[in-house]
């Protein structure tokens, strides 16, 4: 079993000549043997379909093998601040200073946090990556936002466990960091830009973490985009009911990856391919 990234997955069952097995390489690489770890579904055209795609997140609607991925052996390490010691700030989820910025969809007014912290006295932190230029296009961040810059991955699980929650604004869509948030007893913030109020499967929302978005307060806070006061109410529930102890999902846990693990080294995928008719 090989298992590449999809770039290098992709280039090799391309390659039929050094690298996949074909007619002119016998000795290649069989393709029922080459799977593409991508975390966010990207489907690079496997020769013999999705369930040689392996994802981060449960995908099996749309064909791909969840595979999954466990934070514990990292975030263990840091423990549960009580909501006592913690400051009263908000950890925006932005590292990258485009995303405050079009052509990103901006799904709330700039002024959101001057609004939140004018209500709640909660004040808001981001850790962008400093522009190298001062007057580089979008370069600028939203008022009311603490940039503390670029820090080493312990200092920002600091940053989370001393914080009361994560807030998302959009992008980066599906990330781990607040799965790691959880991890610490940090709620997330998950912003809904289609469905939460329409839609009752929340698996066909669009948010910035659909993964989450099927989990409820004190966890996971969904709120509408374009609906300041749906975050204002998040934050004040965060305020009256932090959490006080670590939330991991039961198929984020170690024992669950791991067996996610076995079942796909140990399942005949010669065989499955056989029987899609796309394996001679």
């Amino acid at each position: 079993m090989v298992v590449g990234d999809f770039l290098s997955a992709s280039h090799c069952l391309q390659n039929g000549r050094v690298c996949a097995k074909s007619n002119s390489n016998p000795e290649g690489i069989p393709s029922h043997k080459i799977f593409v770890f991508d975390g966010f579904g990207q489907d690079i055209g496997h020769p013999l379909g999705r369930p040689w795609h392996l994802t981060f997140y449960p995908q099996e609607d749309l064909g791909f093998t969840y595979l999954g991925l466990t934070i514990e052996h990292y975030c263990h390490r840091f423990e549960v601040v009580p909501p006592s010691k913690r400051t009263d700030k908000i950890y925006v989820l932005g590292r990258d200073r485009g995303y405050f910025h079009p052509p990103t969809p901006q799904l709330f007014r700039p002024t959101i946090f001057t609004e939140v912290t004018n209500a709640t006295g909660v004040k808001f932190t981001v850790g962008t990556v400093q522009p190298e230029n001062e007057f580089e296009t979008n370069s600028d961040i939203w008022p009311g936002l603490d940039d503390i810059g670029s820090s080493s991955r312990d200092e920002f699980m600091s940053e989370l466990q001393h914080h009361r929650a994560l807030l998302g604004i959009g992008r980066p869509v599906q990330p781990s960091t607040p799965l790691e948030a959880l991890c610490v007893g940090t709620p997330f913030i998950n912003p809904v830009w289609l469905g939460r109020r329409s839609i009752k499967d929340r698996s066909k929302w669009h948010s910035q973490h659909p993964y989450l978005a099927r989990f409820d307060p004190p966890y996971v806070y969904n709120v509408q985009d374009h609906r300041e006061e749906d975050v204002l109410e998040a934050v004040q529930a965060i305020l009256k009911n932090p959490l006080t102890e670590p939330f991991i999902p039961d198929d984020m846990k170690k024992e669950a990856y791991l067996e996610r693990i076995e079942n796909l080294i140990r399942k005949d995928w010669e065989q499955v391919a056989h029987q899609t008719s796309k394996l001679e």
